[in-house]
């Protein structure tokens, strides 16, 4: 149920966030890391909604203090 959710409401958002190489999280993160569990998430292969939503949180949480950081 949750991951149907998650799928739906939070898939552009997610892609827009984990195929952008400019994305602030990979400042700490490999790409091909995270776009891999992206990959293996979105093909069924696993079920990686819960790593995937907390990377969507730590991605706004950098964008959101990173004007307080400039």
């Amino acid at each position: 149920m949750v991951d149907e959710w998650f799928q739906d409401s939070a898939s552009q958002k997610m892609e827009g966030f984990f195929l952008d190489s400019s994305s602030l999280m990979y400042r700490f993160l490999r790409p091909q890391a995270v776009q891999q569990v992206l990959r293996d998430h979105m093909s069924n292969k696993t079920d990686n909604y819960k790593i995937l939503s907390s990377l969507v949180i730590f991605e706004q949480w950098l964008r959101s203090i990173s004007g307080r950081m400039e």
